[in-house]
């Protein structure tokens, strides 16, 4: 199984997302090298070619994760409109809008975590996030962390 690096961005209708979609494709590469082509797919997630599909097994790996991660978010600035975005290893789907409304305090420090102003407000502006960018809020993106993996475990 593939362990995907992207950006999960979620609309409410086909049309938002088509438009988010498109604006994503229309960058075709996020690099100047042409290394990594934008790949966006009509269920709202963004990811890039030639990167780990193996999720983060080294430092080199969370680095380039993390270029990539900070890659997405200037994009997103200028993106059309959305309800809430993440980047991450398998992000995509993996929140609901019916989770953020129920339980908003476990999903807003989310590092990395985008979510529009009429969302953040309707849910009672839970927690500090710091403007990302007009009608849109965000828990600062720290980047990607490589952990090593724990010791084999000997009786």
């Amino acid at each position: 199984m593939a362990w995907t690096f992207e950006m999960w961005i979620e609309n409410e209708d086909r049309i938002k997302t088509d438009r988010v979609r498109e604006y994503f494709n229309s960058f075709q590469y996020l690099d100047e090298k042409n290394k990594y082509k934008i790949l966006a797919f009509k269920n709202g997630t963004v990811t890039v070619s030639n990167i780990s599909q193996s999720g983060i097994l080294s430092q080199d790996d969370a680095d380039e994760m993390t270029w990539v991660g900070n890659k997405f978010y200037d994009l997103l600035k200028d993106a059309p409109d959305f309800r809430f975005a993440l980047t991450g290893v398998e992000v995509g789907g993996w929140i609901e809008m019916n989770e953020i409304l129920k339980n908003p305090i476990e999903i807003i420090p989310i590092k990395g975590f985008v979510i529009s102003n009429d969302i953040y407000e309707s849910i009672g502006k839970p927690g500090s996030l710091l403007p990302f960018k007009a009608n849109y809020v965000w828990n600062p993106y720290e980047g990607e962390v490589y952990e090593k993996p724990y010791p084999p475990f000997y009786l």
